[in-house]
């Protein structure tokens, strides 16, 4: 029997951090987070090459809408209660298997926010989510030499499985892919 489908809340605070559902009214504002941190973020986001304008942002933030909508994808926006209510990085639930009750889990942060466990704070947060909402099997992937999203996934409790060899092809390259998996039993 196939997991219920459901909504997350819109909106989830922690303790440092505000997630909100990501919506079009805020094209513009992660168009100029995203383009100031542009060098740091374009070789580990591969939608980085398809965003520049705020036209480009808000095109895609009206996909991830329907994709909300359509159950598929729960894009949440990080803002930071500590500085002006700023955007600092998103956090997902993505590649929901409602079947197999397992689901993905993709983030990213901007530099000056790296290094103070925020993202560990939005992490364990859509741990939590997705466990609640009845799904068993949380998946983390990421490229060996993004070092940073490997010790994100290891501080969530997460479990390093192996490394699909050349598992994804952009910008004409095979990249590997680290696989890191949490259970609802490990927790």
């Amino acid at each position: 029997m196939a997991l219920e489908k459901q909504y997350p809340p819109e909106i989830i605070e922690t303790e440092h951090l505000v997630l909100k559902r990501q919506s079009v009214d805020m094209a513009e504002r992660l168009f100029v987070v995203k383009d100031r941190d542009r060098a740091h973020l374009t070789p580990f986001i591969y939608s980085m090459d398809k965003t520049h304008s705020v036209e480009d942002v808000r095109n895609r933030t009206e996909m991830l809408s329907r994709k909300w909508d359509e159950y598929a994808n729960y894009s949440y926006l990080l803002f930071s209660k500590n500085d002006n209510n700023e955007i600092i990085g998103a956090v997902k639930l993505r590649l929901m298997n409602w079947e197999s009750y397992s689901v993905h889990v993709g983030y990213w942060l901007v530099s000056p926010y790296q290094g103070r466990g925020l993202m560990a704070e939005a992490v364990t947060t859509m741990v939590k989510q997705a466990f609640d909402m009845g799904f068993n099997r949380l998946e983390i992937r990421c490229r060996p030499d993004n070092k940073r999203s490997q010790a994100v996934a290891r501080r969530c409790g997460f479990t390093y499985e192996g490394t699909l060899r050349q598992a994804s092809y952009v910008r004409e390259q095979f990249y590997d892919e680290m696989v890191f998996s949490r259970l609802k039993s490990d927790s």
